[in-house]
């Protein structure tokens, strides 16, 4: 078991380091997309640090909801998100998989990747609501020859597995493909 956290210590320094070192393309990404489009933009992080460098910059714009909100604070930044002005919601991929509905939002990205392809999907479905009435765009802002292209990988076989167990055939509509 000693061995396996240790293990597991390791992968998660290595996403954050591919995080942290995509850094400057990653907000370059966010940039572009901002002044192509008046749109609202939802993104997915796990690490604090991540969050923190993003809210620093695009503090003006945008709210955070991360494990650290209590249940007013997450109220406020929604309502803020939703209605009010800001353009970015940075969620903690893990605090966005339960409750929340941003209908007006059709821009997820995740800006780092989870283990589970449920987690992906979970954190997509804030916005694919019965409420929706326009397409959402998923975007994968992956750091080449970095673990994030290894992870991403094992998240997309392991929604095939999943589909082919559950229904019994990969359906393309609702497996992620990424690559």
């Amino acid at each position: 078991r000693a061995a396996q956290a240790e293990q597991f210590t390791r992968y998660q320094y290595l996403k954050f380091l591919a995080a942290s070192l995509k850094m400057k393309a990653m907000m370059g990404w966010i940039d572009s997309f901002l002044m192509e489009s008046d749109e609202k933009l939802m993104l997915g992080v796990i690490h604090k640090g991540i969050i923190k460098q993003l809210y620093e910059r695009y503090h003006k714009i945008s709210v955070v909801i991360d494990g650290s909100k209590s249940l007013l604070q997450r109220d406020a930044a929604e309502k803020e998100f939703r209605h009010g002005n800001k353009r970015i919601l940075i969620g903690q991929v893990k605090a966005m998989g339960i409750g929340g509905n941003y209908p007006e939002c059709c821009n997820v990205a995740l800006c780092e990747l989870p283990w589970a392809p449920g987690t992906c999907s979970q954190f997509a479905a804030r916005c694919l609501r019965l409420t929706s009435t326009r397409p959402v765009s998923f975007y994968w802002l992956i750091a080449a020859n970095t673990i994030e292209e290894r992870l991403c990988q094992m998240i997309q076989s392991k929604s095939k597995h999943l589909d082919l167990v559950l229904d019994g055939e990969t359906d393309q509509l609702s497996t992620l493909n990424v690559f």
